[in-house]
């Protein structure tokens, strides 16, 4: 099974952002964020925001883990439960 498939029921999805800190357990916020949100899945590697650039997207990150570089300089990674953008 794929990352990307164990998530594309709707309640999949409300279950996981349910665990996204910013969202705080409510569930009418993630239901919300399911109804209007795209799931995408990224490569390794794959740049996803560039610093600089005008994405006003954010990003929920359901499963995986990404690296946040700030003007050249890694910072900490950011894993399942956090949102970026």
């Amino acid at each position: 099974m794929s990352l990307r498939s164990r998530f594309e029921k709707r309640e999949d999805q409300i279950e996981a952002l349910l665990g996204q800190k910013i969202i705080r357990g409510d569930r009418a916020v993630a239901e919300a964020i399911a109804d209007i949100g795209d799931l995408v899945s990224f490569a390794p590697g794959h740049t996803i925001i560039e610093q600089g650039e005008s994405d006003r997207s954010a990003y929920f990150l359901l499963a995986g883990k990404g690296q946040i570089i700030v003007n050249g300089v890694r910072l900490y990674p950011r894993e399942a439960g956090n949102t970026v953008g």
